[in-house]
Order: structure tokens, then C-alpha cells, then sequence
């Protein structure tokens, strides 16, 4: 799936693997990674997992030029 923002992921708790593009990555306790709008991403092979998402549209909120 894919969204029309960026989103920050903080991995807190478990593993899994996140494809981002069709490129896989294991991910782990402490991993904080950036996806911006429209990146296809899933998960797969959760085990436990606990993350934050922190969720920025830049159509609200534009960075300042």
C-alpha cells in the first residue's frame, strides 16, 4: 500500500520485514525509518511487533521555504 504523506516509523518492540519498492529490509527494536507519499511499503514475517507512526501532510503543513 502507499499514502499521500510522509510517515516516520519508530520500531519499538519485535521483527519483521518491511518491503519497501520490492526491496526488503529486516527491522528491528530502535529502526526509525522515513517513508514519503506514494512509496509502496508493507510488512511481512511479524513477530511481535510494536511500532509508532508519525503521519506529516505536507498540504497542511509545508516546510517553510
Amino acid at each position: 500500500h502507499s499514502h499521500n504523506f510522509t510517515e516516520i516509523v519508530v520500531v519499538a518492540h519485535g521483527t519483521g520485514v518491511h518491503i519497501v519498492n520490492d526491496q526488503e529490509s529486516l527491522i528491528s527494536p530502535g529502526d526509525i525509518y522515513i517513508l514519503h507519499g506514494d512509496v509502496v511499503h508493507a510488512y511481512k514475517e511479524i513477530r511481535g511487533m510494536e511500532h509508532y507512526n508519525i503521519m506529516y501532510n505536507h498540504a497542511i503543513f509545508p516546510f517553510p521555504k
